[in-house]
């Protein structure tokens, strides 16, 4: 695995390579930067698998370094902050470009190797190129969330005009455009298994709550907030086996049945992959991808 350290300050760069060589990563190999331009520089030619830089640099900043880098089509490289920077604003901006984590500064080892953990479980097998969208990214980012508490099995599309539940819609596409390049489609039963384990409640609760007429508010924002956060790379490989443009939901409702226009939409998405997530206490329920 190859890392760079973006920082101006030589004693952080090193607290930060003693905290990577303590994650045990196989063919670890580091390199440090002192500016954003010259992050930049290595980025294109050594292409890392992760970058972590700091917000406040010299020519370019942090952030102007993640969006260059996003900007010139290198999505398949991770990008996490460990940065003084005081604004949550801010913070958040860095999050919503993509970033995978942000620490402040002065953050411990322990953050710092949880955090580097963390980009590890997401990153795709280097030996495995011929990874499928069921094996390669939304099973991968389930695995990542919630371990082995729910199986996942492909299952055949059916028209969406005879979708006949209550459904989470969410709509996708990047920071920087209104144009939607993504839908995900999940059931209510999926709206409250995904909130329940999100929010660790007790699966036999939930699932009485789920029989009752409309969606509770709060399940729905946190099956929501998982969509939100892993919309990425969910989509990964629906999007040429690699990481995708950053996404993120511009659009999102729970509705009693599918309005026509989104059923069009679907139908006429360039891909599409239904599921059937797996429970062991709180049984299946549905989950489709499409991309536009």
């Amino acid at each position: 695995m190859k890392i760079l350290i973006a920082d101006d300050t030589r004693v952080v760069q090193m607290i930060i390579k003693k905290s990577i060589e303590k994650c045990g990563i196989a063919d670890l190999e580091i390199k440090t930067a002192s500016d954003g331009l010259e992050a930049y520089e290595v980025v294109r030619s050594w292409q890392p698998d992760l970058v972590i830089t700091d917000w406040h640099m010299p020519i370019m900043t942090g952030i102007e370094l993640l969006k260059k880098i996003y900007a010139n089509g290198m999505n398949h490289i991770r990008v996490g902050f460990i940065t003084a920077e005081p604004s949550e604003k801010n913070l958040e901006q860095a999050k919503r470009f993509g970033a995978e984590f942000v620490l402040n500064k002065p953050c411990s080892e322990e953050e710092i190797v949880g955090a580097i953990k963390k980009v590890l479980e997401k990153l795709p097998a280097k030996n495995n190129t011929s990874s499928d969208f069921f094996d390669n990214s939304l099973s991968s980012v389930l695995s990542a969330k919630f371990g082995g508490a729910i199986s996942i099995e492909e299952i055949e599309s059916k028209p969406s005009a005879e979708f006949k539940d209550t459904y989470l819609i969410a709509l996708f596409g990047t920071p920087i455009s209104s144009t939607i390049r993504a839908i995900s489609v999940i059931d209510k039963r999926c709206i409250y298994l995904l909130g329940a384990l999100i929010n660790k409640l007790k699966i036999n609760e939930v699932l009485e709550l789920s029989k009752k007429d409309g969606v509770d508010s709060n399940i729905a924002k946190f099956a929501t907030d998982f969509l939100s956060e892993s919309g990425t790379d969910i989509f990964a490989s629906l999007m040429n086996n690699k990481k995708p443009e950053i996404l993120e939901i511009k659009s999102k409702g729970v509705v009693s049945h599918l309005p026509e226009k989104v059923c069009t939409t679907i139908d006429l998405g360039v891909n599409r992959k239904d599921f059937k997530l797996i429970h062991p206490e709180f049984g299946e329920c549905f989950m489709a991808i499409v991309t536009l």
